[in-house]
């Protein structure tokens, strides 16, 4: 299972780096089942990171609990791909 481009999306993010629309559209993983479901749900949330960076510079309380979602399917994604 190849979730790697994902995972590196949400460690840039993580550590205070942005990411580009090129990016996400060129992170693409094969995986199934559980570990599918969750890179879709960090993908999403990846293009909502992105998209609503206003948002975030003026609302940083919005930004922290935005973080902490990406964090939270950061160690689901790892966990998923352990048990696979």
């Amino acid at each position: 299972m190849n979730v790697e481009k994902v995972a590196n999306l949400l460690l840039q993010v993580l550590d205070g780096k942005e990411i580009s629309y090129d990016e996400l559209h060129s992170a693409t993983w094969t995986a199934d089942g559980k570990l599918d479901e969750i890179a879709r749900k960090a993908w999403l949330a990846l293009q909502e990171w992105r998209a609503d960076r206003d948002i975030r510079d003026s609302e940083p309380e919005y930004a922290d609990a935005r973080r902490e979602k990406l964090q939270e399917l950061l160690e689901q994604l790892q966990q998923a791909a352990k048990e696979t």
